[in-house]
């Protein structure tokens, strides 16, 4: 499989995902409880479309150079793996967060690792199916 081909499947499947989580069944969760952090417009809620895509290169190429070479052609590996990558990763940022930002609540944290890991785990694994 070829490194670009792994980084289209991937980008395709974390972005249709995320949108989903995000736009639709998570996104009156964040807007109650982390709202406050936002930047709010008249037309709704303002992205980093930069910021925001560098989070997503950077998942990306994690799963792509560290999870899929140690999943060795398993897509049940690969979604292990890629759960684990997602755990961690998810958790640095949103433990980071518990630590050093007042009131930042810990459910939302916890709730974030678990969706980190299953975003990442589903990717893996569809990038390794796909293959």
């Amino acid at each position: 499989m070829t490194y670009l081909r792994m980084f289209c499947i991937s980008s395709v499947t974390i972005l249709l995902m995320d949108t989903v989580w995000l736009g639709f069944l998570a996104k009156s969760l964040y807007k109650k409880h982390l709202g406050h952090f936002f930047h709010i417009t008249p037309t709704g809620m303002q992205l980093n479309y930069m910021a925001a895509g560098v989070v997503y290169v950077c998942l990306i190429l994690g799963i792509i150079l560290f999870v899929l070479p140690k999943a060795q052609s398993s897509v049940i590996s690969a979604f292990f793996w890629g759960a684990i990558f997602g755990l961690l990763t998810y958790a640095i940022y949103d433990f980071t967060n518990l630590a050093i930002i007042k009131k930042w609540p810990l459910y939302i944290s916890l709730i974030d690792v678990a969706w980190g890991a299953f975003l990442c785990g589903t990717t893996s694994a569809m990038t390794m199916w796909l293959k």
